[in-house]
């Protein structure tokens, strides 16, 4: 009867308490003890047992509430099990027997559905009385009776335990002697984190954290003392109100301003939201600053044939001129159906130049997808070639969509084109000013967790990204590749890293997938910087490292990035630079980025990173209370790369 009892107080508590560690949770690892000394002030304990009078419990349990909340908050999970022990001696019979008779007991703190502090009491007030009267039953029958998996990494049931000495010591002596007991220090430890406290005669609480230190460095643990007892120096406030206990402040004040303030003072590039229109931080602003340092460089690869920043300019200006006098001009989509070639760059360009944004549509997508995109986002008109998505335009139409195409292998075109002025657009001849508010182009997202979203971005999300970058340096004398599908947000990177920067852009053959062929692309046009997928880069680490010869900085993003891939790259090319990106297309790309050391290769998980220039981040609770390092929580993301939000979904963008 006390096993159901168990098992159903037990039932869908979590497999383990996944506090931040600092070491791989290894299951060989030496699971050495440390020891931290911790006090709570007489006055805390006062406060303490009045809330402990309050609810008609004890001091016990106002700790194990506490302390699993603080558990709960480093762990960013709302159910933590505790375990403490019990000295199993429930009967007058017991009392005078001499034997082991200790038993322990799994205390549940639920926090979910953001309790305040009084109903949490009344919880694990619950919690705790069901345990005392259920004690008899063994821990290991429990274990056994709940079918927990076992593993060699963390112990079943709990990973952190409480215990609380309430039993007066007896004073001892030997004639003359003196005799005092001397707490004992295991070499090893049976749990991540056992908090050993008991009363004092001057009522404090005093004791120790015994702690895994084959897990958790000197420096978290004492960080995570203060702010326990931080978190009950607030019981007296919290417990006159009706506000969540998620609500406790971990952080005091010199820490929530190194979080919020000094750890996003990211600016660095001056792109104030008021900018007027003459500021020059529109993409074709900052691409014509850089024709007129470099203008016989060479912007644009593509097998044999390249322009020059010059050149480049001087086409993506003609079809801009081309766009406004069909009435083109800033806050209209044009989609962009071309395949990778020198074209689908001066299209995108000669967009931005008009002053209007680009639908960027890979012709390889599926037709119902392409179809979709176009009917959705309402795009004035489709830059594309004879035969191209010829069977998602129909679809489109039949759809109710519009679309104007302009082919740019239609002789008409070309010669109607070759009769415009090279010389760059200015802000005059466009149908309305250009600023760096205006969207610059729409992409969709996968749809993976529904119907597909069109995300949108401005001037000033790319120029953001883009231009002078501080988490890779890309100047003149660097080539990129561009490799990833004209779809995917990483094409934003590739080619506005390039242009903006005096770079080389070397186009890879449309369809290019292969490893083989990529690192002949590489080879060719003498690649310096790389954007690769999580995944490509893992395959190309394991089965073409010849890949990477002559990189020097490697970008890559998109899903977890695998840290033997990593080893095994930086065995062969010791001196490449590895960055991780992070960042969904929300973002421009991506947010944060790191540049991977040494040290990284040992860990288990390699980190996201930090903000790159221009870029806030928050790690925030549930409550949106901004977190101290080494918490877990939600990522929020702001600033200058966050794009303005989604086209015709207020309410989700809001």
């Amino acid at each position: 009867r006390q096993s159901q009892s168990w098992q159903a107080q037990l039932a869908g508590v979590p497999e383990r308490l996944s506090l931040p560690t600092d070491y791989p949770r290894e299951a060989g690892r030496s699971r050495a003890a440390r020891y931290l000394p911790i006090e709570i002030s007489a006055q805390t304990t006062a406060q303490l047992q009045v809330l402990a009078n309050r609810h008609q419990t004890t001091l016990f349990t106002v700790l194990i509430a506490l302390y699993g909340t603080l558990l709960g908050r480093l762990a960013n999970q709302s159910d933590v099990v505790i375990g403490s022990p019990v000295a199993g001696r429930t009967t007058e019979q017991a009392d005078g027997l001499i034997g082991f008779f200790i038993n322990t007991l799994a205390l549940r703190v639920d926090s979910s559905g953001h309790p305040d502090l009084n109903t949490l009491m009344e919880r694990v007030k619950g919690s705790v009385n069901h345990a005392l009267t259920h004690q008899d039953l063994p821990f290991e029958r429990l274990v056994e009776d709940l079918g927990v998996a076992r593993s060699l990494s963390h112990t079943p049931v709990f990973q952190a335990m409480l215990a609380w000495q309430t039993q007066e010591t007896a004073s001892l002596s030997l004639g003359h002697l003196t005799i005092e007991p001397m707490p004992v220090a295991l070499a090893q430890t049976k749990f991540d984190m056992t908090l050993s406290i008991a009363p004092e005669p001057d009522g404090a609480i005093r004791g120790v954290f015994e702690y895994d230190a084959s897990l958790f460095n000197d420096s978290r643990v004492a960080q995570w003392a203060t702010w326990f007892v931080r978190t009950l120096d607030q019981v007296e406030a919290l417990g006159q109100t009706a506000t969540p206990i998620d609500t406790l402040s971990l952080i005091n004040q010199t820490e929530r301003q190194q979080v919020l303030e000094l750890f996003n003072r990211t600016q660095a590039l001056e792109l104030p939201l008021d900018a007027p229109s003459t500021a020059h931080t529109t993409l074709p602003e900052l691409f014509e600053q850089q024709v007129t340092r470099t203008p016989e460089a060479i912007a644009l690869v593509f097998g044999q044939n390249n322009l020059t920043y010059a050149e480049l300019d001087a086409r993506a200006n003609q079809l801009a001129r081309h766009l406004i006098n069909l009435g083109i001009g800033p806050e209209q989509i044009v989609a962009i159906a071309l395949p990778r070639s020198i074209e689908m760059v001066v299209a995108l360009l000669g967009v931005l130049k008009s002053g209007a944004a680009y639908l960027p549509l890979d012709p390889d997508y599926p037709t119902a997808r392409i179809a979709f995109m176009l009917t959705d986002s309402g795009a004035s008109l489709v830059i594309t070639q004879t035969c191209v998505i010829k069977e998602a335009l129909e679809a489109a139409q039949k759809a109710g969509a519009a679309l104007p195409m302009l082919e740019l292998d239609d002789a008409n075109t070309q010669s109607t084109l070759a009769k415009l002025d090279l010389a760059p657009v200015a802000q005059a001849e466009r149908t309305s000013s250009l600023t760096p508010q205006n969207l610059a182009y729409l992409i969709y997202t996968s749809g993976s967790t529904g119907k597909p979203k069109g995300v949108t971005n401005t001037h000033r999300n790319v120029c953001s990204l883009a231009y002078d970058p501080s988490y890779c340096r890309i100047g003149p004398k660097d080539t990129l590749l561009q490799l990833a599908s004209i779809s995917f947000d990483a094409t934003t990177f590739e080619v506005w890293g390039a242009l903006l920067n005096g770079a080389k852009l070397g186009l890879a053959p449309a369809g290019q997938t292969d490893l083989v062929d990529i690192e002949q692309s590489i080879k060719k046009y003498q690649v310096t910087v790389l954007w690769l997928t999580a995944g490509l880069f893992s395959e190309a680490a394991k089965y073409q490292l010849s890949l990477f010869k002559g990189v020097r900085a490697l970008i890559a993003g998109g899903d977890v990035l695998s840290v033997n891939a990593i080893r095994v790259l930086k065995n062969e090319h010791l001196d490449i630079e590895v960055i991780n990106g992070y960042g969904p297309t929300e973002t421009t790309t991506f947010a944060l980025t790191h540049a991977i050391s040494t040290q990284d290769l040992k860990r288990n998980n390699i980190p996201i990173g930090r903000s790159i220039q221009n870029t806030q981040i928050y790690i925030l609770d549930a409550s949106l209370n901004p977190l101290p390092v080494g918490v877990a929580g939600e990522l929020y993301i702001a600033g200058a790369g966050l794009a303005r939000g989604y086209l015709g979904r207020a309410g989700l963008t809001a």
